[in-house]
């Protein structure tokens, strides 16, 4: 295992020499990481990335059955590269196998350095029992509480900790960094009033730990990290390969002048014998130099080879990081236990309960009304339901899930910062669907009308915010545009006449188009046909708004370069507002996002327009 991926630290040589062992490992340019924490004001990010790495580590030992013994602030090194930091976990000296470890006794007769604070060492071991995993994690637990709280154990100037009656530490009830900014303390005191509670059942595992909520918003970020040093790999890749190429031409420019020189040196002959002599050494000379330049050149190309090597494991590494994060990311329990190896299942819905819950998004104000973004025009008043799916992306849904912590931890971060309720007509039939919403963030479901050429882009890749209005206009700027009444949507559909063997979206929603019993919706098969002429098709959006700012175009117009709303007033640092109410003296009401992550294609729906 890399140790990138694992932010255990490697050891670079190990040697004996006259009975003493000598190990040198890689330098780490700030220390460890108690002293990194003293240097100056750290950013909540770089701390959380910091435990989150360690935790990894953790977690790897412990899958190799191998117990740290002495994880402290000491024993995490803190290294610095183009700006970004790099935590290992290190002083393995002391670590064991689970078996050899519960035999040999107690740290203190192994004279484990520092363990003999409260935060560090757990309290069977100083009842004199063996380290196992369970210490392990309440020596993480004292690394996160001292890293989470440093303001708070700065100001004790000692390691005595309050606790209770029944001797668990008391954990502080709110936490304010060096900037001033809150943070919510709810998941952080679950999280660590596991780890450092006296009773080694109770803790939770490491793979436990990594899917806690409190954690669980680094998948975004790890996601982040992991496609950032692709990006790296890559670079490094394109840098050596125009290295080598200039170290052929300039070894071929060398080869080439000695070359001439040899033979100017042959055409000159000398008479005279010692002038002969010299010649030949010189000759001599310019043909070891030929030799170590051709086994120069010779180790050169291994040297390339062996990176190359390196990067393709790397980047097959970073891959195997990408697909551990999607098992486990959090998925809807209405979805399906099979993963496809695509990431992206379509489920053809036939359960009446839903599929007359999903009718009801087919509702709305003035259906059939021919507006001047209506693409085709017809004589009807209404829509009716002819097949439904579930939309199953990993992908997008890990994306979307990100999207939310990051609108939580704007709410977190301030105190007292309630969102402004947004309540729209969709509401109430949302609630009836299966996997409820977050009313706090504002998360409710929407509906987005389009032709059905970029329907199965839009199910694979999510919405995009550069292009979503770009059929029908971009009156308040580059955006997801959704709305709360079918009767919008349906202005900007566009009819899908026929079966098509070759059309992707076909091939995802009706594979081989079979006969199916009569019967309309009553009668679908596990894999419908194409319903014929005149379907339309709509998507119901699962979209979290989070702060929402109201207003009309006369007075909004957001910075088409950026794509991002005014600032929520008080909020430090600046963040935008995350949605737009566009309402006013408008028939139907629009919401516009201007990151596509805060959308997610949830149901897809075909439809007929008709006559009631």
């Amino acid at each position: 295992m890399s140790q990138s991926l694992t932010r255990a630290l490697q050891v670079r040589c190990f040697f004996i020499d006259e009975g003493k062992a000598f190990v040198e490992l890689p330098l780490c340019s700030l220390g460890n990481f108690g002293a990194w924490l003293l240097m100056s004001p750290r950013q909540e990010a770089d701390v959380f990335s910091a435990l989150f790495h360690v935790l990894r580590a953790v977690e790897w030992l412990h899958q190799q059955e191998v117990v740290h013994c002495d994880i402290r602030k000491e024993n995490v090194l803190v290294d610095q590269q183009n700006g970004t930091f790099f935590f290992y976990l290190s002083d393995f000296d002391v670590s064991d196998s689970l078996a050899r470890s519960s035999t040999r006794g107690t740290m203190t007769s192994l004279g484990a350095r520092g363990f003999d604070s409260q935060l560090t060492m757990a309290p069977e071991v100083r009842a004199g029992s063996s380290c196992t995993f369970e210490t392990d994690m309440f020596s993480f637990g004292g690394l996160l509480f001292a890293g989470m709280f440093h303001e708070y154990c700065h100001g004790l100037g000692t390691d005595s900790l309050p606790t209770t009656s029944t001797g668990e530490i008391v954990i502080p009830a709110g936490r304010s960094d060096a900037m001033g900014s809150t943070y919510d303390d709810v998941e952080l005191r679950d999280v660590l009033g596991s780890l450092l509670h006296p009773n080694p059942t109770e803790r939770l595992t490491a793979s436990q730990t990594l899917s806690h909520s409190f954690f669980a918003a680094s998948g975004g970020k790890a996601k982040e990290e992991a496609l950032t040093c692709l990006a790296q790999l890559a670079d490094q890749k394109l840098e050596m390969e125009k290295q080598d190429a200039a170290a052929e031409e300039k070894w071929r420019e060398r080869m080439v002048l000695l070359r001439e020189k040899m033979r100017h040196l042959e055409k000159q002959g000398q008479a005279n014998v010692q002038q002969d002599k010299e010649l030949r050494k010189e000759r001599a000379a310019l043909q070891t130099k030929l030799r170590d330049l051709a086994a120069q050149k010779a180790a050169d190309e291994q040297a390339a080879r062996r990176k190359k090597a390196e990067l393709e494991q790397k980047e097959k590494e970073v891959k195997s990081a990408q697909q551990r994060l999607l098992k486990t990311s959090h998925r809807p329990k209405s979805w399906s236990t099979e993963r496809p190896s695509s990431g992206l299942k379509v489920v053809h819905i036939t359960e009446k309960p839903l599929l007359a819950t999903l009718e009801s998004f087919l509702t709305g104000k003035d259906i059939g009304y021919d507006g001047q973004d209506k693409k085709e025009k017809g004589k009807y008043n209404a829509l009716k339901l002819e097949r439904a799916w579930r939309v199953e992306n990993d992908e997008l849904w890990m994306a979307y899930v990100a999207a939310k912590s990051r609108i939580r931890r704007v709410r977190s971060n301030v105190d007292k910062l309630n969102f402004p309720s947004v309540s729209l007509a969709l509401d109430r039939v949302s609630r009836h669907l299966p996997d409820g919403v977050d009313v706090e963030l504002n998360e409710t479901r929407l509906v987005h009308g389009t032709k059905p050429d970029v329907i199965a882009s839009v199910l694979r890749n999510g919405m995009n915010e550069r292009f979503s209005g770009s059929s029908s206009g971009t009156a308040f700027g580059d955006g997801v545009y959704l709305a709360e009444d079918a009767a919008k949507s349906d202005q900007y559909g566009q009819s899908d006449s026929k079966y098509q063997p070759s059309n992707p979206l076909h091939h995802m929603l009706y594979g081989a188009s079979n006969p199916r019993p009569p019967g309309g919706l009553h009668g679908m098969s596990t894999l419908p046909e194409h319903p014929g002429q005149g379907v339309f098709y709509i998507l119901v959006c699962r979209v979290v708004l989070g702060y929402a700012l109201f207003g009309v175009r006369d007075y909004f117009n957001p910075n088409s370069k950026s794509r991002e709303l005014k600032d929520i007033q008080g909020v430090f640092p600046p963040t935008p507002h995350h949605s737009l109410i566009a309402q006013g003296s408008f028939r139907y009401k629009e919401i516009i996002l201007f990151h596509g992550d805060q959308v997610y294609p949830e149901y897809l729906l075909a439809y007929r327009r008709t006559r009631s």
